[in-house]
């Protein structure tokens, strides 16, 4: 039996999706990329476990992942489901701690180096364990977040190249502006990277893996010099900025869905919920949901969101409660255990996401564990 409130999340739009973002890319960049799909997060929300199995199947080159903890569980999940092989890449910062370092390399992490000394300490780690590791390095063309700056980067790779227990499979750096078209910035940071990329190689030799292209790279930038691209957010059905519309086509892979539990006639004048901050004008019909901001649904809706039901939007009345929420369906035929769309295929969370002024990256990842993930085909 399904709970009342749960995620719907559709498998076979998850693969439509990254056939889509592949084929595209291949079209638009006349080579075949390797994939490194974006799980960290919980998958944005979707479930790691269940996404990263089916996107395994369907051929994944490598999964990325935001930190060493989240690596772990993803490399076990694989694991036991015959996939273990698939390189899992940690976009954060290595561990301090010796102990760390060797589960990095125990699990076979392929790791992000973000400076020299973070190389030597894990090359002296792997050194006293008999062991190599992959390692990506991050160069840091304009996030000013983590990476080698590039006056800086040269030098430091090319000793990284050197530390024996080391090799350099990749290199990588992540686009700011990628959303928003022909962008100047995001052109530039392309330049700078493939300079100093070609630099580097000429002391090196050829770096295997290069990428820079996320999901708004992916859409906007075709560039045969890089062979890796970083599906985030396009892999769940939804562009970076809403306002940016791609030929690419996916579609939602998660609907947060509830039922109808409760209507109750209000009249005129009467107040719903917690501070009184909704009064009727006439007579009324108020449904009740049970979904609230401990599922995830923000109290900063109240008086503000929408839900969908039968082809129609009706409005949040009254302050968001943590299990509950309000909807005034005086003007619909609206009955007891319809089915309600929070967002998903017929209102996407762009909607939500555009009331708070945020982005639908932040909708889908703060969909409480409380509610259950249901995975259907």
């Amino acid at each position: 039996m399904l709970p009342d409130t749960y995620a719907e999340i559709n498998l076979s739009q998850l693969v439509y999706n990254y056939k889509k973002i592949k084929s595209n890319t291949k079209r638009k960049s006349k080579q075949n990329p390797f994939v490194c799909s974006i799980v960290k997060a919980n998958a944005y929300g979707h479930g790691m476990s269940e996404i990263s199995k089916r996107l395994a199947e369907i051929g994944t080159d490598y999964f990325g992942t935001a930190n060493y903890r989240e690596s772990f569980y993803l490399k076990n999940i694989l694991r036991k489901s015959k996939h273990g092989n698939i390189p899992v890449l940690c976009l954060g910062i290595l561990p301090e701690r010796k102990d760390s370092l060797s589960e990095v390399i125990s699990h076979k992490i392929e790791a992000s180096i973000s400076s020299l000394s973070q190389a030597v300490r894990l090359n002296d780690v792997a050194s006293s364990l008999n062991k190599k590791v992959n390692v990506h390095i991050k160069i840091d063309t304009g996030m000013n977040r983590i990476g080698f700056l590039p006056d800086e980067a040269f030098e430091s790779i090319v000793n990284i190249h050197k530390l024996p227990q080391l090799n350099i499979r990749g290199i990588y750096s992540h686009l700011a502006t990628s959303e928003v078209p022909k962008d100047k910035f995001t052109v530039r940071q392309f330049n700078n990277f493939s300079s100093l990329v070609r630099e580097i190689e000429s002391v090196t030799g050829k770096i295997e893996l290069k990428h820079i292209q996320n999901s708004g790279g992916i859409i906007n930038v075709a560039d045969d010099f890089f062979n890796m691209i970083r599906p985030g957010i396009i892999l769940y059905g939804y562009m970076p900025d809403e306002k940016y519309k791609s030929e690419i086509g996916v579609k939602p892979v998660m609907s947060l869905k509830t039922r109808v539990k409760f209507l109750k006639k209000v009249k005129p004048g009467e107040t719903i919920s917690y501070g009184r901050k909704f009064k009727t004008k006439k007579d009324s019909l108020i449904a009740s949901l049970p979904v609230g901001y401990g599922d995830g649904y923000p109290r900063s809706l109240s008086n503000r969101g929408e839900v969908y039901i039968k082809g129609k939007r009706y409005p949040v009345v009254g302050t968001v409660c943590m299990d509950w929420i309000m909807i005034d369906v005086t003007n619909g035929n609206v009955k007891l255990e319809d089915e309600v769309e929070i967002f998903g295929k017929n209102y996407p969370a762009y909607n939500i996401s555009g009331k708070l002024g945020s982005i639908p990256y932040e909708t889908l990842c703060m969909i409480a564990p409380r509610v259950e993930r249901v995975y259907v085909n």
